[in-house]
């Protein structure tokens, strides 16, 4: 058969006369590959039928061919005939030896061998490259073919100088002589002078190679013959050895008569390989019982195939997936080139000048991912954990997945029970104020329900949620405010965002969620959703009230109207609450509410009618007025900001003013004049004959903020419009005055009236 060799730079780095051919490439099996001019690479790549494959570099003297060599380690079952089998390209020429040309390099190599013998003497390391050499070309039976002359030379069975344990045997087939490391070795191996080359045999259990039979006739045909793996076993302990035997130049190939051999220990290289399979053995049962799955990927984003047991129960299908790629793709909406992007930062040369650190870097791939597992939504976490070589590189990560579903739905009831438990409390805290609520918001929600159906009026639909939002938020239904928040994303500019059933579904949801709530507090604190609970009939107090009016006695109508009217920091203690349910969310501020004490009483009922606008004031204040405490300790104010509440009651009219300001920084009037410019709202004109006045009149502007990013408490720009709505709609009017780095005061002023609503007559 030819000889196929593998050729890069004039340098034989392959040979076998069996390669296997498997689309058009050879494949040289691993003991034909010159290790020497190998290099590792950490490239790796997937073939569908073949499996992963694993690369290696050239470098002969000071050239390198980069990933120019591939084997597969564990290919699949279909193509496990190649495993560990290795083929060439990018420049690496294959080349077909004739016999001829086999004869001739044989007689050139073995003259080599001979000068090298000569030269430095170490027969054992210069026989297995001539095995190795031979083994490639045609097979072990090539020895044969060798001069006498040279084998006898070659004989690596050097008594005295050998560290292995050799022995010859004599005319007829008796060992008679060994070495004294073999002598030595005496107290483990039985006593073998004297003994035929068979006896000998039967003294060993062969683990590995050829029998008895098959190792005489391969003895008599090639002339030499090894076995890779024979034991012997005394006092308990077993000892391992690789056998070579050969015929010497006088030997006889009949009578087997002049053989020599050697006996090399392998004890320790057993013993090694055992106790690494063991350790392979028992990290697969550490992963297989795992109860969290889990995975490992390299530097090239492949996957390790060795994965804990669970994992596809965890993630269906998943066995097939051979990348990071394949799983951030899989699982979540992560582009491709973030995937790469990440690879080639987490493995950053640091000798680059740039550094990266792991948390921050892998969070660019999924941490969490809904998926449908039999008909069910799965709530799946991934966790990324960095293992480090012993030079403190980034060897690989371990990615641990974990089924949350149950977790999340046990937190999430959790949450629901405390928020219900403090909406009662609140609710109960104040039972008039909450009805008074109740019956606004419900107002809200029948007028929002009509609005989502025509979509008539999508402008002054966005401006309801937005109150309806806070108004909801400040009797803890933080679901509902969520959901509406949401809601809002999907109307901009008076268009609908979403298609209109998206729409309405949400919307649906969002009632359903407000009703079920609702009903469950009035429920629990006993009040009828449809009547107002009061300690005195109205129908009698009326009585009382109508009597003073036809008395004409102003004393006695002053004390029946006192009936109504409480302190403001009674009727305001629902905002103050809200505050702070703000200063929690958003510790990062710190704003308080006080009261100004020459201020007068209150009806809930006209504080109710303002409900809407002084949500939509006190968030502003929090949001865009107050500053953070680090920013205004820097500007020299203390670290918590206020806002002061005064009322005021005209003696005149019975007009109610209501004041609200605050410490903060001030408007900025020249950013919306240049928003109200850009959106075309205000001609240049307009905008260069603006006075600061006029600048800040623009916060009563539709869909302009002051603030450039949209959050959950303010910024959507449909708030201050919606306050002076509400305030004009009640016949009053609004005021504002605004100094930079000082602050803001609003001025409220509505008409009094003789329709009042109980309060906390009870």
């Amino acid at each position: 058969m030819k000889s196929i060799r593998a050729v890069w730079e004039g340098v034989i780095v392959a040979e076998t006369n069996d390669p296997i051919v498997v689309e058009g490439n050879y494949y040289f099996p691993a003991k034909a590959i010159q290790t020497e001019y190998l290099q590792p690479s950490e490239t790796r790549t997937h073939c569908p039928w073949k499996g992963e494959a694993a690369y290696f570099s050239l470098k002969v003297g000071d050239k390198t061919l980069e990933d120019c060599a591939w084997t597969y380690p564990t290919p699949t079952e279909e193509a496990s005939r190649i495993k560990n089998y290795y083929a060439f390209w990018k420049g690496v020429d294959i080349v077909k030896e004739t016999e001829e040309e086999r004869s001739q390099r044989i007689a050139i190599v073995t003259k080599q061998f001979s000068e090298s013998l000569a030269n430095d003497g170490d027969h054992r390391a210069i026989f297995d490259k001539v095995r190795t050499f031979l083994s490639n070309l045609g097979g072990d039976a090539l020895f044969s073919t060798l001069p006498l002359d040279f084998v006898e030379e070659l004989s690596f069975f050097n008594f005295q100088n050998s560290n292995n344990l050799c022995f010859h045997a004599n005319h007829k087939g008796e060992i008679n002589a060994i070495n004294p490391t073999f002598e030595w070795a005496l107290n483990h191996l039985p006593d073998f002078q004297g003994q035929t080359l068979a006896q000998f045999l039967d003294a060993f259990e062969i683990i590995d190679g050829p029998k008895h039979e098959e190792f005489f006739e391969t003895l008599k045909s090639h002339g030499w013959v090894r076995i890779p793996k024979i034991r012997t076993k005394k006092d308990s302990q077993w000892t391992y050895y690789t056998l070579d035997v050969a015929i010497t130049k006088h030997g006889d190939l009949e009578s087997l008569q002049g053989v020599q051999g050697e006996l090399v220990n392998i004890t320790h290289e057993v013993e090694l390989s055992q106790s690494l399979a063991a350790a392979e053995a028992n990290r697969k049962s550490l992963l297989d019982g795992l109860k969290t799955g889990l995975f490992f990927f390299d530097s090239k984003g492949q996957v390790a195939p060795e994965r804990s047991q669970i994992l596809e129960t965890i993630l269906p299908n998943s066995k097939s997936y051979k990348s990071i790629h394949d799983f951030a793709s899989r699982y979540s909406k992560v582009k491709a080139e973030n995937v790469s992007t990440c690879l080639q930062l987490l493995w950053q040369d640091e000798d680059d000048g740039f550094f990266s650190d792991f948390s921050s870097t892998i969070s660019m791939l999924p941490s969490k991912s809904v998926i449908t597992v039999d008909g069910r939504q799965r709530d799946i976490t991934f966790e990324y954990r960095p293992v480090y070589s012993m030079a403190e590189k980034l060897d690989k990560v371990i990615v641990l997945v974990s089924d949350v579903t149950e977790q999340l739905r046990n937190e999430r009831e959790v949450r629901y029970q405390a928020e219900r438990i403090k909406k009662i409390s609140k609710a109960a805290a104040n039972q008039e104020a909450f009805q008074g609520f109740y019956r606004e918001s419900s107002a809200f929600f029948e007028r929002a329900d009509q609005q989502i159906k025509d979509t008539s009026d999508l402008s002054q639909l966005k401006r309801d949620l937005h109150t309806l939002k806070g108004s909801v938020g400040t009797y803890e239904f933080s679901a509902v405010a969520a959901q509406i928040h949401s809601l809002e994303d999907k109307i901009e500019d008076g268009e609908l965002q979403s298609a209109p059933t998206e729409v309405s579904d949400h919307w649906q949801k969002i009632y359903a969620m407000w009703s079920d709530q609702i009903c469950d507090i009035l429920a629990v604190l006993g009040l009828n959703q449809g009547q107002d609970h009061v300690a005195i009939e109205r129908s009698k107090l009326a009585k009382i009230e109508a009597y003073s009016e036809s008395l004409q006695d102003q004393q006695l109508q002053n004390l029946v109207s006192s009936l109504f009217q409480y302190s403001p920091a009674e009727v305001f203690a629902k905002y103050v609450d809200y505050m702070e349910q703000l200063n929690k969310r958003f510790p990062e501020k710190s704003v308080r509410v006080n009261f100004s004490p020459e201020s007068c009483e209150l009806t809930y009922e006209e504080i109710q009618k303002l409900d809407g606008a002084l949500i939509h004031m006190f968030r502003n204040g929090f949001d865009h007025g107050i500053e953070e405490q680090a920013i205004r300790l820097e500007r020299g104010k203390p670290a918590q900001g206020v806002i002061h509440i005064s009322t005021k009651r005209s003696s005149t009219d019975n007009s109610l003013t209501l004041t609200i300001s605050d410490d903060g920084a001030g408007i900025n009037g020249q950013k919306l004049a240049e928003k109200a410019l850009r959106s075309g709202y205000w001609s240049q004109e307009r905008f260069d004959q603006a006075q600061d006045k006029d600048r800040f009149q623009l916060i009563f502007a539709a869909n302009l903020s002051a603030k450039d990013e949209v959050s959950d408490v303010s910024g959507r720009g449909v708030g201050m419009d919606a306050v002076k709505t509400f305030i004009e709609e009640l016949g009053g009017r609004i005021e504002l005055d605004s100094k930079t780095g000082k602050g803001t005061r609003f001025t409220i002023t509505i008409p009094g009236g003789a329709d009042r609503k109980l309060g906390k007559v009870a």
